[in-house]
């Protein structure tokens, strides 16, 4: 698992009283409605200073192009002026982007208002979303896939926290080493039922031919009765950012099963279909201002972690663990992950469509033409020309070579926190197609 350093390593938390503070920090809802951000206008931002060869320090090239008055009004029309932005406080390993963007003025340099929301859980932003109370958001594979389920006007416009680490935990003391030794020993295991813990806990089952009631019982449990691994309970499945908190923070537990074998995880950041088609240059300076966001947190990780504690859902989050995943799901693969693959997520979210109709939860098809319909491409396409960069085959964590096929596991070894020591090398061969500077070293293609 990659490691941030050797001091990090060496962090010991203060007692028991900064875990409880941590976890009722992932779980504020009250507070998260109306305090995670707030309105971002043009005045906001500060002026930027470009290079001669024409970027800023983290690498955009400039002058920025602003958003169109005929948009502007179109949005203030419907009523979307500022454009309301939802995101999730406890995902920290994405929530760093709207909060860049809010406390640097990305979107304000493009000349659009914006106003951030957090919310505790990717089904209140579902619900905001449908109820028109956002016109932007992020969430995870399962809330996208129930957007699709319940037809609504939604396009994925770039993917975030890719292979976001699942993990089965268990006691430091436990008998258990891997997650085949649960067979015959009737184990509880905690997981949040319905959730992509349960998913990967599922698929994981099946490989190893695991049977519930007969090897072990599953247990519905919320994150915040997880990470504190209760009496009762053998093991685990949670994802990050708690399974780094209890393994290498508060040390309560550790890990003998992940993620990656059985799913190829994928965040989504979405906007209203309407805008997409009616003001596209507004889609376009989002998209802009996520990549902008990415590579503003590989110039400053630790000013990234100063823009997170300014919400008040993260105030009590040790600096640490928001450092640690920034690294994992902001810079440690080429910056070219947040780009839409359709084709290779929609095979890969077919899968959990299917689940999610074998539980009965979905009340229409989703299937996998319906889940590349709902991924545009295009802004990212035009955000990589803007930037020089050439747009890979395939993911920057897929190696050349692989021996997997995309939406059947188990999966051979791939890229992840789990087996990268460091940060991908960037540019590499082949990935520019013109001149581009970062961090004041011109690179050439």
């Amino acid at each position: 698992m990659y490691r941030l350093d050797q001091a990090r390593r060496k962090w010991n938390p203060m007692g028991c009283q900064r875990w409880k503070t941590y976890a009722m920090a992932l779980v504020i809802a009250a507070a998260a409605a109306g305090c995670g951000g707030g309105a971002d206008g043009p005045g906001k931002a500060e002026k930027v200073v470009f290079s001669e060869e024409g970027f800023t320090e983290w690498g955009w090239p400039g002058p920025y192009k602003k958003i169109s008055d005929e948009s502007i009004q179109w949005l203030k029309d419907k009523k979307m002026w500022p454009l309301k932005i939802a995101y999730q406080s406890p995902w920290s390993g994405q929530n760093n982007v709207p909060l860049v963007e809010q406390q640097e003025g990305l979107l304000a340099h493009r000349g659009l208002e914006a106003e951030w929301t957090a919310f505790k859980s990717g089904p209140e932003i579902i619900e905001a979303f449908l109820a028109g109370q956002a016109q932007v958001g992020s969430g995870g594979n399962f809330p996208f896939t129930s957007l699709l389920d319940k037809k609504a006007p939604v396009t994925c416009v770039a993917a975030q926290s890719p292979n976001l680490l699942h993990a089965t935990l268990v006691r430091n003391d436990s008998q258990f080493e891997r997650l085949e030794d649960l067979r015959g020993s009737g184990a509880t295991v905690g997981v949040v039922v319905g959730s992509s813990g349960e998913f990967y806990l599922r698929a994981a089952m099946e490989d190893l031919g695991l049977k519930e009631g007969q090897d072990l019982k599953l247990l519905n449990m919320t994150p915040p009765e997880l990470q504190t691994l209760p009496k009762g309970v053998d093991a685990v499945v949670i994802w990050d950012p708690t399974v780094t908190f209890m393994e290498e923070h508060i040390k309560n537990a550790r890990v003998i099963d992940s993620i990656y074998p059985y799913n190829m995880y994928m965040g989504c950041y979405y906007v209203h279909s309407e805008i997409v088609e009616k003001a596209p240059d507004v889609a376009q300076a989002l998209v802009d201002g996520y990549v902008e966001a990415v590579l503003w947190g590989r110039a400053n990780p630790d000013d990234v972690v100063a823009d997170m504690l300014t919400d008040v859902n993260l105030a009590q989050v040790p600096k640490e663990l928001l450092k640690d995943q920034v690294v994992k799901y902001n810079n440690l693969y080429q910056p070219t992950f947040p780009y839409p693959f359709k084709e290779f997520w929609a095979k890969e979210n077919v899968r959990i469509a299917e689940f999610l109709a074998e539980t009965d939860v979905l009340s229409n098809p989703v299937t996998e033409e319906t889940w590349e319909s709902a991924i545009d491409d295009s802004f990212m396409r035009n955000t990589f020309n803007r930037l020089g960069w050439a747009v890979p085959e395939t993911p920057p964590w897929i190696p050349e070579g692989w021996t997997g096929e995309v939406g059947k596991a188990p999966y051979p070894e791939y890229a992840s926190e789990e087996n990268l020591d460091e940060p991908q090398p960037w540019p590499v061969d082949g990935a520019l197609t013109k001149r581009w500077e970062f961090q004041g070293e011109v690179f050439e293609p």
